[in-house]
């Protein structure tokens, strides 16, 4: 179906709903869409796009519906709304607590689902006045769709944050914590920050690192535009969980070596992840803490074989961990458990997390926070690292590296740099 067609039914769709032919909320099969597309056309000032591994399951949110103030009411309103589909970015950030965690959810008012070969869409009015959105409020009145390569505008400023001097002396601090036994490992971050003279538009910036990155990546792809001048854009291979009904999974991923330029040096460098005294401790940590949270929450807990997952640029120690939920939970309660993994944060857990704000000076936002959503009958959440956040003029772009026992500050600040690599080829038009 061309893009002029597929508005006149959108159109048509709201027609109905407001002649009171079709009722809310409304459920509209469409055909097979690619949501990328849709994307692609739509203007509004909140959008949400989350698009599982290998794009088994994509959805697009545009508008809001309404916000929900604790877990109870949220899962009142799932039970109730079976084909919900509930997303969750909005006030989420990496460092938030517990008792934070059910204002970060958000019923979208135009939701589009992608599973299976077919498209759904699902409106939901906005909860004051049960009224909805007309679809000119949310896509351009032009078709825009170009087969030219999308351009970013050179930036005009660039900084790192922190220098690689204090980087040097933010693992060494750590080390010394590690070495005194106060910590086991500490995940820390840096920034490449890049300032423009115009604004770069949030939209075309994420379908853009869309068609370098998620073809060739096992990843997932994450856009959240809070408004036209914010956005959060991220390129994760981490899965924090996924639930089908009581069915839950889960990845241990942890642990980074280079891609080799040739095929031998390929093998070697995973020779080294898998050999590595220091990388297989990295990995243990995440994968014994996992299973710690596990235990008392889960029945069947079955641990898959190591496997290397090989992206463009780096590759890393990965284990498939399956479990089934006991009956009295469900995917908010493993938010609360799960995030964040040492993967992201460290051990001791709350320890970590006081070192990395104090140490890194600043909130990380929405960076290896949480991203996904949440349905009566299944959900999903990845780990946004790998990840850029658009803010007006500025684009900053994340990196992060786990410092434990023999950890080297400048292989960390390289592969920091790697993991950059994707966001950094489309900055520089590469």
């Amino acid at each position: 179906m061309s893009w002029e067609n597929l508005y006149e039914k959108f159109k048509r769709i709201y027609l109905e709903i407001q002649n009171k032919k079709k009722d809310l909320p409304a459920i509209i099969n469409l055909q097979d869409i690619n949501l990328i597309e849709i994307l692609e056309q739509s203007y509004c000032e909140k959008i949400f796009y989350f698009q599982s591994k290998n794009n088994s399951f994509s959805l697009l949110s545009l508008g809001f519906s309404r916000k929900f103030d604790s877990f109870s009411e949220i899962k009142m309103f799932i039970n109730k709304n079976k084909n919900a589909y509930i997303n969750a970015p909005t006030k989420f950030e990496f460092s938030n607590s517990t008792e934070d965690l059910s204002e970060m959810f958000y019923l979208g008012e135009w939701t589009f689902i992608q599973r299976n070969n077919s498209t759904t869409l699902i409106i939901y009015p906005e909860a004051k006045d049960q009224k909805i959105s007309p679809p000119e409020l949310f896509f351009k009145k032009e078709v825009t769709f170009s087969n030219d390569p999308f351009i970013i505008p050179p930036w005009v400023n660039y900084e790192e944050r922190p220098t690689q001097d204090i980087w040097i002396e933010m693992i060494k601090e750590i080390k010394n914590d590690i070495k005194n036994e106060t910590l086991e490992k500490v995940v820390i971050s840096r920034k490449k920050i890049f300032e423009y003279s115009v604004p770069v538009e949030p939209s075309e910036l994420f379908i853009n690192l869309h068609k370098k990155n998620f073809t060739q990546n096992h990843c997932y792809a994450l856009f959240y535009q809070q408004n036209l001048k914010n956005a959060f854009i991220s390129f994760t291979p981490e899965k924090l969980f996924s639930t089908i009904d009581k069915v839950f999974e889960s990845v241990s991923l942890a642990a980074s070596a280079p891609r080799g330029k040739t095929e031998q040096e390929d093998i070697e460098f995973e020779h080294l992840l898998n050999h590595s005294h220091k990388l297989i401790k990295e990995h243990e940590y995440v994968t014994n803490e996992i299973l710690g949270n596990l235990k008392p929450i889960m029945e069947n807990i079955f641990i898959g074989e190591l496997k290397t997952m090989k992206l463009p640029y780096i590759q890393h120690r990965v284990i498939e961990i399956k479990a089934t939920m006991n009956e009295n939970i469900g995917p908010l309660d493993l938010l609360s458990y799960l995030h964040p993994t040492p993967a992201v944060g460290g051990l001791p857990k709350q320890k970590a997390i006081e070192k990395i704000l104090l140490i890194e000076g600043e909130p990380r936002g929405h960076y290896a926070a949480p991203f996904g959503y949440i349905n009566q009958h299944n959900s999903e959440f990845a780990v946004a690292i790998r990840s850029a956040h658009l803010l007006n003029n500025s684009l900053t772009v994340f990196g992060g590296a786990g410092i434990v026992e023999g950890s080297d500050a400048i292989e960390e600040w390289n592969e920091t740099g790697i993991k950059m690599n994707p966001f950094i080829s489309v900055v520089n038009n590469v």
